[in-house]
């Protein structure tokens, strides 16, 4: 059998039946994965109106006297697939809120194309109660856009989560901003501090190049007096020995005098004795 475009028109209307059931889903995930409290109302408000959105293609289901079959949206699939890998991949903080509102605007874009295109086949086919119905969701679709746009992005008087997401970096005036400008008393004061510490540096490195050379100066007297005492007690150990040595020739030639002596003596007496011995033998003759 042919198709026809009210074939095409049924179809994206079960397509788009099987997308809003499966954001009313997950919208409450990824509403409660929202740091910002405006991004999680508008979550949070854009789930009523998907609830409403479902029973509006009900009801056109109704008029068209067909009943809904079971059709998956692979689609509308993978773009929730990305918001999920959004929140395991990025703590929650403006930087999450900033990847979710671009998951979720191509949701919202996605459904925008959806219903923008069934409206003209239900204008083209007649069906203009259809029409209005889904005209009406169409709307709701393109003010969720632009509110997550603004969101993104700001306004006059506040900032958007995009802003906060990327903090711009400090320039210098605004560092020093917050820094009170001394005074002229105060620059002279801070002038003399610093030509006081100054001074003060210098003399204590005087201090210290004094007390080193102090301290190297005796310490070479030191050594000095070490070297000398260590030659005196030298030679202190050497003259002892000289002395030993010349008692000890002194005594031996005392020795050997008395030994000559001794020797000598003897030889006296027996010619005394022998002297003796004679007168004795003259007298008795």
């Amino acid at each position: 059998m042919e198709k026809t475009i009210k074939d095409v028109f049924i179809d994206e209307l079960h397509d788009i039946l099987s997308a809003e059931q499966q954001i009313a889903k997950a919208l409450p995930k990824v509403a409660e994965a929202s740091s910002s409290p405006e991004l999680k109302a508008a979550f949070k408000a854009h789930l009523q109106e998907t609830k409403g959105q479902i029973r509006r293609l009900e009801k056109a289901f109704r008029l068209l006297k067909l009943k809904p079959r079971v059709q998956f949206c692979k689609g509308t699939k993978g773009l929730i697939d990305e918001c999920n890998e959004v929140i395991k991949d990025y703590p929650k903080s403006a930087v999450r809120d900033a990847a979710l509102i671009s998951k979720a605007q191509r949701i919202e874009h996605y459904e925008i194309s959806a219903y923008g295109t069934v409206c003209t086949f239900a204008n083209e086919l007649g069906h203009k109660d259809i029409a209005s119905l889904l005209h009406e969701t169409l709307n709701e679709e393109s003010n969720a856009d632009k509110k997550l746009t603004k969101l993104a992005e700001g306004g006059f008087l506040t900032s958007g989560i995009n802003h906060k997401a990327n903090p711009p970096a400090k320039t210098l005036k605004e560092k020093t901003a917050g820094k009170k400008k001394p005074s002229s008393s105060e620059d002279k004061a801070n002038s003399d501090k610093k030509n006081v510490t100054s001074l003060t540096n210098k003399a204590i490195a005087a201090t210290k190049s004094a007390v080193t050379s102090k301290k190297k100066t005796a310490a070479t007297k030191k050594k000095t007096a070490v070297a000398s005492n260590k030659k005196t007690t030298s030679a202190k150990k050497v003259a002892p020995k000289k002395t030993i040595a010349k008692k000890t020739v002194v005594k031996s030639k005392a020795s050997k005098a008395v030994v000559r002596s001794k020797a000598r003596k003897p030889a006296k007496k027996s010619v005394a004795k022998r002297k003796t011995s004679a007168l004795g033998h003259r007298k008795r003759a």
